[in-house]
């Protein structure tokens, strides 16, 4: 196992980070919630191999809940609880464009399609946003009707998996890319705060503040009876607990 490293940089808590797809370098995103003064709200790229912090771009008036590198590592996207999601140059540090539509707070997950030019987020406004990386322009509204957290594409991005909260539980929402059609819906407990599809996309994966995951069939909506607990880390043995990044708050 190699060395661990602590990135140490920001100032207020870090929500959200992500490695480029060559795993050299590092994103993260900040903010203090729910304070007045002045924050920092940023968006920091390291170095790996030194834990050196290589920029720090700033622009956002709320926290930074999401950050995402583009497949060829040349863009990072965050998403932001002013309710837009920023692009920014990996190589400059800087500011590409800014992309407005969403109507409330940006949660978690932004994705970007394989070729770059797509890009997805979730927000509280009950809607994924399908944009036009290029022109920032939104290609398409996906209406879960309740607030969501939390999103992934499967594999050949064909369909979009959406998590929330709707009417005290948990859900998620499986459409289908291209046609916008909804394909399906799955309530599992309180285990929805985070979601993702399995590498050959027939299953997916929830899990959430209750301590459990739940399996889905993609196909069906259904899922074997019971749930996991998640075990504490202090009970795993030492291989299991690796960590590449860890992030703090002094």
């Amino acid at each position: 196992m190699g060395e661990l490293k602590i990135l140490r940089g920001h100032t207020e808590p870090v929500w959200s980070v992500a490695f480029s797809p060559n795993g050299r370098l590092a994103a993260s995103g900040s903010g203090e919630f729910g304070t007045s003064g002045t924050h920092e709200y940023s968006v920091r790229l390291w170095d790996l191999e030194s834990g050196r912090e290589l920029k720090c771009m700033t622009g956002h008036r709320k926290v930074v809940r999401t950050v995402a590198f583009s497949l060829k590592g040349d863009r990072i996207a965050s998403g932001s609880w002013d309710k837009t999601i920023r692009l920014w140059d990996v190589s400059t540090g800087d500011l590409i464009s800014v992309l407005n539509g969403h109507q409330d707070a940006i949660t978690g997950g932004i994705r970007f399609t394989a070729d770059g030019k797509r890009l997805f987020s979730c927000s509280v406004d009950k809607t994924v946003r399908m944009w036009n990386v290029a022109t920032g322009e939104t290609l398409k509204v996906f209406d879960a009707k309740f607030p969501l957290h939390c999103i992934d594409l499967s594999a050949d991005e064909r369909r979009l998996v959406a998590a929330g909260e709707h009417d005290g539980k948990r859900e998620a929402i499986i459409w289908d890319v291209e046609s916008g059609e909804r394909l399906l819906n799955m309530t599992g407990g309180t285990s929805m705060n985070t979601v993702c599809f399995s590498p050959d996309g027939r299953q997916i994966l929830t899990a959430g503040p209750d301590f459990t995951m739940h399996l889905f069939d993609a196909v069906s909506g259904k899922r074997p009876s019971g749930s996991w607990k998640a075990i504490p880390r202090s009970l795993l043995p030492m291989e299991s607990t690796r960590l590449p990044i860890v992030a703090t708050h002094h």
